[in-house]
């Protein structure tokens, strides 16, 4: 008696289609080519490619890479990184963590009560002016 063949057929293999790029990115990509292109420009020239994009949603696209996608210079890496620098200057000037925690509340309760840091400001300008006035 013959033994039975183990080999089973190959599996069939579909290879995935190429991902199509995000309109961000092909946006992204056409500014880092043309770094002075307006974005009027980019929309015109992707719109030649057959991209359907307007100058106000290139415009946007630019303005998220700029405020922290990217992480370069004004990424949100680097803002997080400078927040934490101006947090341990802050601690520091207070003393430790805890008294930096509270004057950022009493700040934070004072602006409240004001409705705003603008009439915060105002509120306190009105103060010293008062204060310096009457001789204290």
């Amino acid at each position: 008696m013959a033994a039975k063949s183990t080999k089973s057929a190959a599996p069939s293999v579909t290879a995935p289609a190429p991902a199509e790029k995000s309109k961000a990115q092909i946006v992204q990509d056409y500014k880092n080519a043309n770094p002075e292109a307006t974005p009027k420009a980019i929309a015109e020239a992707l719109a030649k490619q057959g991209v359907e994009i307007n100058a106000p949603h290139v415009s946007s696209i630019l303005s998220h890479a700029r405020a922290g996608n990217g992480g370069g210079k004004g990424s949100s890496v680097e803002k997080f990184k400078d927040q934490l620098r101006l947090a341990g200057a802050f601690a520091k000037q207070h003393g430790d963590i805890k008294k930096a925690l509270a004057a950022i509340e009493s700040v934070g309760g004072f602006i409240d009560a004001c409705g705003s840091s603008e009439n915060a400001k105002a509120a306190l300008a009105a103060y010293k002016e008062m204060a310096d006035s009457l001789g204290g």
